[in-house]
Parts: structure tokens; sequence; C-alpha cells
């Protein structure tokens, strides 16, 4: 069902699509179109209420909606195994647009049973890749570990037996292996363990969220980049990353409460925000050396991480990257940091072995976090500060209990050097 939320703003917003279409000989049909009585002002019967669809090729239809529960056929020419269609509602009162849907697009292609349905995915398509087709209709799915589980769970699809998979793709042939009953797995949500295929270079968006079953994976040098919400909220434990990875996204791991130990290659590059979120049994970590920026809340609420080193050669510390980090303890920042936004380490109250690398030249970092540190400690972050005499003066946040802790002449290090303590 396509159903419509319209609002008095232009912009409307289309709730969800219908899970499965049935076909006959190139018709689509089965889009209900739920409309209310009115949009803003204007009575939905007074008003034009059209169904565009766009296919890939650029051709675009237009179909009109007789009303609230219209059910809509869509007819066009299938020359190809899969395709895109985009579609969106547009409303008009006097030749005035007063409503129109965000475009969504999606794909239809045969189901692997041979009949002569169509499928879409919508929700799919967000959380995973296109899929690649090889073998005809089988590979569709089964290239597919999230599209498997939703075409036999939710469309009732039947997984035809093969006999000889000689021919296909080592993926299909992992899935069809006889012996480990994989295809049975696959559906029931219960695969602990996946080696991705060599020759993958992405692991997509939303491709393992919420997987309840995955517990290893391991990637090849192949995978270039993880997605946003990869891996978000699963019971994911055990990663394995081999050198060629460059990017995680947004979200990654968020929510990987099982995952205790992470050791990032360096070739990787970049790590979007709240990338672990809330890993709060991360115990360990290994940053890439060829990071140049801890993002936004990247570490936020990882409750078990003990120690970081900040590799040499990170610029910037983003705001609350290791905040709420109750067991951190040890920290070691580079140099090279010369840009710390809002409480990185904030309600790190456990923090007390925190060194700072001489020549350290950043405004405003902020430590008061903690009330742990020694005298000592703080006196060797004042040695290490970066002499800024004839500059603009610099401000190392450490907070009035610590400050306390220093005599006036220890103070005055950082004083002698164009810095004040807050």
């Amino acid at each position: 069902m396509i159903s419509v939320r319209l609002t008095e703003k232009k912009e409307l917003e289309l709730d969800s699509l219908s899970e499965k279409v049935r076909v006959g000989d190139n018709m689509i049909s089965g889009f209900e179109v739920s409309l209310p009585e009115t949009i803003g002002t204007h009575p939905i019967s007074e008003c034009d209420v059209r169904l565009f669809t766009v296919l890939e090729n650029g051709d675009t239809f237009a179909y009109d909606v007789n009303g609230s529960g219209s059910v809509v056929d869509i007819s066009y020419d299938l020359t190809e195994s899969e395709q895109e269609i985009t579609v969106f509602l547009e409303i008009t009162s006097g030749g005035e647009v007063v409503g129109k849907t965000e475009a969504k697009t999606f794909r239809v292609f045969p189901s692997p049973n041979g009949g002569e349905e169509l499928i879409h995915r919508d929700e799919l398509l967000r959380r995973s890749a296109e899929l690649d087709v090889a073998n005809e209709r089988i590979a569709g799915y089964l290239g597919d570990f999230l599209a498997i589980r939703t075409a036999v769970g939710e469309y009732n699809v039947t997984i035809p037996d093969v006999a000889d998979t000689s021919d296909y793709p080592e993926y299909i042939r992992q899935i069809y292996h006889a012996d480990t009953n994989t295809i049975r797995k696959l559906i029931e949500n219960t695969i602990d363990r996946i080696d991705v295929p060599d020759g993958t270079s992405a692991i997509p968006a939303y491709r393992f969220y919420h997987d309840t079953g995955l517990k290893t994976i391991t990637l090849p040098s192949s995978v270039q980049r993880i997605g946003d919400m990869a891996f978000e909220y699963s019971a994911l434990e055990n990663i394995t990353v081999a050198p060629g990875l460059s990017s995680i996204g947004n979200h990654a791991f968020a929510g990987c409460t099982g995952l205790s130990s992470l050791n990032m290659p360096d070739t990787l590059t970049e790590v979007k925000e709240r990338a672990f979120d809330g890993c709060r049994n991360l115990a360990t970590v290994r940053l890439s050396r060829a990071l140049t920026a801890i993002s936004n809340y990247c570490f936020l609420g990882c409750l078990s991480l003990q120690s970081v080193e900040i590799p040499h050669g990170v610029e910037s510390l983003g705001t609350n990257a290791f905040s709420n980090c109750t067991a951190l303890e040890t920290v070691f920042i580079p140099n090279t940091v010369t840009y710390a936004t809002n409480y990185p380490f904030g309600a790190c109250q456990n923090l007390l072995n925190v060194t700072i690398e001489e020549g350290f030249n950043c405004n405003n970092l902020s430590l008061e976090s903690s009330t742990r540190y020694s005298a000592e400690t703080i006196v060797g972050w004042l040695n290490a500060l970066a002499d800024r005499t004839g500059q603009t003066p610099y401000k190392l946040i450490i907070g009035n209990v610590n400050i306390n802790k220093l005599t006036a002449a220890q103070k005055a290090i950082a004083s002698s050097k164009n810095w004040t303590l807050a």
C-alpha cells in the first residue's frame, strides 16, 4: 500500500510502499493510495491527484488517482531482468501544486522461483546495496542475505533446489551448500559467522542492521567501505578487517554491545560520527595511523574502554568523541591535534594517566572531567605545551580542583608560555 500523509506544507511523505506487487503481462498492479479528505484548505475531492513513475531510462508516466482507496495499475515494457522505478504523488488544485510526496526509488526484479511475479524492495534497498544479477533469476536473492530472509519470510517465495551449482559464483554455492543447511540458517537469522568473499568492495548501509544472529565477520582486503549503520544494533562480537578498508560510516557499529575489541588497519582514513556510539563492552581499540580526525560522538558511551592512543597525525577531536567512557584511564594525545571541540572527554571521571606530547598547541582542550590526576601528571602537560610567547594566548581546561593541586611555580610554567589554565 502506498500510504500518504498529507500536511499543509508543500511536501508530503510516503509512509511506506507496498512490499509486494502483482504482475501479469508487463502489468504491475496493487498500488493502493490512501488520501485524507483535505490538504490544507483544499478538499481532495476538488483536487487532481496523479501518481508519477519514472523508469531507469527516464521515461515518465502519470496515472490518475480517483480518490482514497484507489488501486493504480502501472504498465510498462519490462526489457531488463530488473529495473528501478521512482514513484511520487502530485496533487494540484486549479493548476497549482498543493502537495507532493518525496520521490522514492525502489527496484523490481523477477522472483527466484521462476514465476512471473515481480517483487520490489523499498525498505531493503535502504538497508542493502544493489543486488548482483547472475545466473538469471536466482542470484537476485542469493546475493543478499537480508533479501533472502525477506523473500522467504514475507513474500512466501520458494527457493528452488539446485543440483549443480558448479557454475555459480562462490557466494551462491556457499548459500546452497546442503551439508550446512545454510539457506535455512539464513531464513531463521541464525548464521553466526560470515566470511565476506574477496572482491566485495563495500559493506552497504544497513546490510546487517539489527542482525541478531551474526557474531563474527571477516572482511577481505577488497572491502574499502563500511556503510552507514551497516552493523548498528547487531549481535556482532568479532570483526577481522584486512588492510584495504578506508572508510567507516555513520553509526556503522553503534549499539554493538557484544563487540569487545577492534583493530583498525592503517589504510583507514575516515571514521564518521557515532561509528561506535554505545558499544559498551568495547574494551580495546587500536586506531588507524592514517586517521586525521576523531569524529563527533565516535566512541560515546563505550563504558568498558580503558585506554586510547590517539595516533600521531590526528588533527581534531570531535564533540564528545570519547565522552561517557567511564572506565577510560589512559590516553595519549599527540601534538598534531590542533582543534578540539566541546568536551571530547566529557564525563570521563576516571581519567588518570593522560599524556600530552611535547609541542602540544591546541586551544581549549578540556580534561576537567576527572580529578584523579596527580600534580606530577598535570605538570607534565604544562611542560609539553608549545611556547606561544608573542602569539594569541591559548587555554587548557583542567578545572579548579586540578588547578589547586599546583604550586604557584608550577602554574607559572603555563603562563610563561602564554597559556592560561581554566
